[in-house]
């Protein structure tokens, strides 16, 4: 499945920031990917994240890739970006992240297409096209 191929690819965009999210919502949707936005655990004051509190997150289930620029030095969005990654093995992910961090969790980053941060509209479109080039079949 990818772009254009009848079934849109499905893209989960973590972002807090909701003009970001719209950014890239409107970006996404011009390359023909069906979009999902989530502000990370910490934008759910009233709601639990359920894939931290209950190990199921029904639209990351759902999505193809999942790029997050929650910020890693928060240890919910770190347990979350952990949770993906063992809750959804065969999701590719791509992490938004600040050049200077990428060696302090190098271990969590491990297995998901890396962008230093800010990532620009081309870098975004080649890492999502990255990540889902090695996702396992």
């Amino acid at each position: 499945m990818g772009p254009g191929s009848g079934d849109r690819t499905r893209i989960l965009i973590d972002n807090r920031d909701d003009g970001v999210q719209a950014a890239v919502t409107s970006f996404m949707e011009t390359k023909d990917y069906d979009v999902s936005v989530c502000g990370g655990p910490e934008m759910l004051p009233r709601q639990r994240c359920p894939l931290v509190h209950d190990g199921f997150c029904p639209t990351a289930e759902q999505a193809d890739v999942i790029v997050t620029s929650l910020p890693l030095d928060d240890p919910r969005n770190a347990e979350v970006l952990r949770s993906y990654r063992t809750t959804y093995p065969d999701t590719p992910i791509v992490v938004e992240i600040p050049k200077p961090q990428i060696d302090e969790h190098a271990e969590l980053l491990e297995g998901c297409v890396v962008v230093p941060f800010p990532y620009t509209r081309a870098t975004l479109e080649q890492a999502v096209e990255d990540a889902l080039a090695a996702a396992p079949s």
